[in-house]
C-alpha cells in the first residue's frame, strides 16, 4: 500500500492496482474518475478551462483523490487487502499519520500478528504503536531494513 502518487510502486516491479491509497497524478478523465465513486457528491467549483478529454468532453484531471473527494472505492481496494492474508511485517514510511484511517489500516495490518516498523525523522501518531522506530530518513534506512529482512 502506498500514499504516494507517482509510479514508483510500477518501476519496482510491484503489482498494479493493489495499493495507491490516493490514486495516481497521471491524467485521467473525469467521467471515468467518477466511476471509482459509489456515490457522486457535491464537488466545489473549479477552473472550467481545462484540458478537456477528446471523447466525451469531460475535464481532465489527475487520478488523485483531492481532499474532498470521496474515496470509497480505494477504501475498498484496502479494505479486500487486509481481509486477504496477515501481514507479517507493516513498513509505514515518512507518512505524517495525520488521517485517522492510515492509522486504523497500519494498526489494523500490523495487528494480525505482524511488525509495525514506522521510518520516519519525526514522531508522528502512529509511533507509540510501532514495533521498531527507525528515527532517520527512508533513503538510508529503508536498503538497510530489507538487507536485514532478506538476511535473516
Amino acid at each position: 500500500m502506498t500514499q504516494n502518487v507517482d509510479d514508483l510502486h510500477e518501476r519496482a516491479a510491484l503489482p498494479r492496482g493493489d495499493g495507491q491509497i490516493h490514486g495516481d497524478i497521471f491524467v485521467k478523465c473525469q467521467m471515468l474518475a467518477l466511476r471509482d465513486f459509489e456515490q457522486e457528491q457535491e464537488q466545489p467549483a473549479r477552473e472550467q478551462n481545462g484540458v478537456r478529454d477528446v471523447k466525451c468532453g469531460a475535464l481532465m484531471r489527475p487520478g488523485v483523490v483531492w481532499f474532498e473527494s470521496f474515496a470509497c472505492a480505494r477504501n475498498r481496494t484496502v479494505e479486500n487487502y487486509l481481509q486477504r492474508d496477515p501481514c507479517g511485517v507493516v513498513i509505514v514510511v515518512g507518512t505524517t499519520a495525520t488521517f485517522g484511517y492510515i492509522i486504523d489500516w497500519a494498526l489494523r495490518a500490523s495487528r494480525r500478528g505482524g511488525e509495525l516498523i514506522e521510518v520516519n525523522p519525526e514522531e508522528t501518531p502512529l509511533s507509540r504503536f510501532a514495533t521498531r522506530l527507525v528515527r532517520e530518513p527512508a533513503a538510508l534506512a529503508l536498503p538497510r531494513i530489507v538487507d536485514q529482512m532478506i538476511n535473516s
